[in-house]
């Protein structure tokens, strides 16, 4: 399966509705997990402990939005210790994760190995996998800001939001979606209100991932 049919399983599976949520549930999930870690934290506890937080208004948000789509399901999965949501519709399995760098790799974990394993199939149509599955990672990332004046007045907003699809090991994506690129126009109502031109395209050009993954 190569790049273009990807999009066109994306385009038949995982409706705009969906993905537009996605974007907007993460922006909703950091602003409540700022706004709280800056109520309850000091600056240096609120770096360790605004990943988690903002992870578990992630998982919630999206849950809830999956549950809005016909054909969506979710199903809470334990993996040593921790929850997660594997969302699933169609051909696909879908996790959602926090990264450092926009459409940065995940860390290993076996559940993620598992799940990623069969994506080799589907490039190799002759060495199909009875039953496998797409799998799909939403990715998240904070924003850096283009100064540190910048990024301590706008420390609520996310940096990015991809969904992307990894190779077998993990350590690179066969494929990647922007979903700011995709919904530009939702986007700019997320953005900052007294920002001008030159602020947004800064920041969607930061969102862009620098280097092959």
């Amino acid at each position: 399966m190569d790049t273009v049919a990807l999009d066109q399983a994306v385009a038949a599976h995982l409706p705009g509705s969906f993905l537009s949520s996605v974007v907007r549930s993460i922006f909703l999930a950091r602003k409540d997990a700022h706004d709280h870690c800056a109520a309850e934290f000091a600056l240096s506890e609120q770096k360790n402990v605004m990943p988690a937080y903002w992870r578990g208004k992630v998982q919630g948000l999206l849950r809830d939005s999956a549950a809005l789509v016909p054909g969506l399901t979710t199903d809470v999965v334990n993996s040593s210790g921790w929850n997660h949501n594997e969302i699933t519709c169609g051909p696909f399995t879908i996790t959602s994760h926090y990264v450092e760098t926009p459409c940065g790799l995940v860390d290993d974990a076996d559940y993620r190995k598992s799940l990623a394993e069969s994506q080799p199939s589907f490039f190799d149509p002759e060495d199909m996998i009875k039953g496998a599955k797409l799998y799909a990672l939403i990715l998240y990332s904070p924003y850096r800001g283009k100064d540190n004046d910048d990024a301590r007045q706008h420390a609520y907003l996310p940096g990015s939001v991809y969904l992307a699809f990894p190779e077998a090991a993990l350590r690179k994506y066969a494929h990647k979606i922007n979903l700011y690129d995709r919904f530009p126009v939702l986007l700019e109502t997320l953005l900052p209100q007294e920002w001008d031109e030159q602020a947004r395209l800064i920041y969607r050009w930061q969102a862009a991932q620098r280097k092959t993954a």
